[in-house]
């Protein structure tokens, strides 16, 4: 019975964030359209903040001006694996009240 029961956990299907580029790269990789419709979130990663103490503002950190100006939009997608495909560093999107394998 523990077999067929891990066979059932390990191919649920769970949705990952990956950066859109990667998912666009992998041959097989599968967008998850329930959510924003298959579509990317594009992400800001332009201001850094260093942990203060909660009586003092956030600081950013001074970086010397780049002569080169770098974008820092990053797409975000969300594709669809198996959980048995979950691999360390991914990052596991769960929805509200969502009970299941993952």
């Amino acid at each position: 019975k523990r077999h067929r029961s891990d066979e059932l956990t390990n191919n649920a299907m769970c949705v990952v964030l990956r950066r859109g580029e990667d998912i666009d790269g992998d041959e097989g990789a599968e967008r998850d359209s329930t959510i924003m419709g298959g579509k990317d979130v594009v992400v800001n990663l332009s201001k850094n903040y260093f942990q203060t103490s909660s009586n003092q503002t956030p600081e950013t950190p001074k970086s010397p001006p780049s002569k080169k100006k770098k974008s820092h939009l990053v797409h975000i997608g969300f594709q669809q694996i198996k959980r048995m495909d979950i691999r360390q560093g991914h990052v596991i999107f769960i929805k509200n009240r969502e009970i299941g394998a993952c």
